[in-house]
């Protein structure tokens, strides 16, 4: 089960070390718990929080549309890129659904 979308921290490698997965993926540097936290704009403004739910909403719904439920959204799993673009990242607790409709997921530490 693939996820190849651009709201979406994409795998950029993988292999396995011993007995561990290592995944490669793509670099953002800060996620939008540190975005709020280190603001100096206090209350932050409505406008940056609509367009945040916004791309929220629609990362959400690119998920589910791939039988895709992150299980653990919250602001440090939101990745943020220097245009202010939200990615989704974390899916260790991801759950899924296969065609036959029986439960998959997965656990990574």
């Amino acid at each position: 089960m693939a996820l190849a979308h651009l709201n979406v921290v994409q795998l950029i490698e993988y292999f396995m070390k011993g007995p561990n997965l290592v995944l490669m993926l793509e670099y953002l540097s800060t996620n939008l718990a540190q975005v709020i936290q280190e603001s100096s704009e206090k209350p932050l403004g409505e406008a940056k929080f609509k367009n945040w739910m916004l791309q929220i909403l629609v990362k959400v719904v690119a998920c589910h549309k791939a039988s895709l439920f992150h299980g653990d959204l919250k602001p440090s799993n939101l990745l943020m890129a220097t245009n202010g673009s939200l990615k989704i990242a974390n899916f260790g607790m991801t759950k899924g659904q296969c065609l036959k409709m029986e439960p998959i997921g997965c656990h990574l530490t």
